[in-house]
């Protein structure tokens, strides 16, 4: 497999109101790229811990590859991205036609959002640990 790339960026800087569009694709200065074999489409990204967002499921270092254009289903591992740009990483319970509930990996609790005050979801497809 030719090796393609990612755009790789970390948690902290991931939350900035400038690293992703209204299409839910990278922009911005502070992405670099990542070498993957499997880097079959424009929605995926990398995103590295670097800090306690991970919990004890990732640590400082790990990298995660994502898709905001994947499939969600319940005990997905998922990253949300709020339009006040807070980013969570957690485990989905359940999408309604209203909330998103899931298990946030950073404290352990159950987290209940509007779907109003979320930009995207992406899908964790993978983790380097």
């Amino acid at each position: 497999h030719p090796s393609r790339v990612i755009p790789l960026i970390g948690f902290a800087e991931a939350s900035a109101q400038s690293a992703f569009d209204t299409q839910a694709q990278p922009k911005g200065e502070w992405w670099d790229d990542l070498p993957f074999p499997d880097a079959d489409g424009s929605h995926v990204y990398a995103l590295e811990i670097t800090g306690q967002e991970g919990g004890q499921r990732y640590r400082f270092g790990d990298v995660l590859i994502a898709s905001s254009h994947a499939t969600l289903r319940r005990g997905d591992r998922i990253v949300v991205h709020c339009h006040d740009h807070r980013l969570y990483l957690g485990e989905l319970v359940r999408q309604s036609a209203r909330n998103l509930d899931f298990t946030c990996f950073a404290d352990e609790t159950l987290h209940s959002l509007p779907l109003t005050e979320i930009n995207f979801v992406s899908r964790i497809l993978w983790a380097a640990q």
